[in-house]
């Protein structure tokens, strides 16, 4: 049994190609250009989605640390609101990107 290096599928020690397209019996710098790189799980648009949620998270934990010490409630919430509700979409969408 062998190992490929880029998904970690084990398969018999005859076969010359790794069901994503690896080449087993060929030095990794002389795969083909689509299967040189890893295997991700997330898309790069599916991970700017989910730095978008991400950050909205960390800025509304934020907004309610500050507040409590500020009169700047009202004004925070008329900015943050809308905000927020157009990076959930956008955020979501990219996630969903497939």
């Amino acid at each position: 049994m062998q190992e490929c290096p880029r998904c970690g599928l084990y398969s018999p020690a005859q076969v010359a190609t790794c069901d994503c397209g690896y080449h087993l019996s060929q030095p990794a710098n002389m795969q083909p250009t689509g299967v040189r790189g890893s295997l991700s799980r997330f898309s790069t648009v599916q991970l700017i989605g989910l730095a978008i949620l991400g950050l909205l998270a960390f800025t509304w934990i934020w907004y309610f640390v500050v507040a409590q010490n500020n009169n700047l409630v009202g004004m925070a919430l008329i900015v943050l609101i809308p905000i927020s509700a157009v990076a959930v979409v956008i955020g979501l969408l990219l996630i969903l990107v497939k």
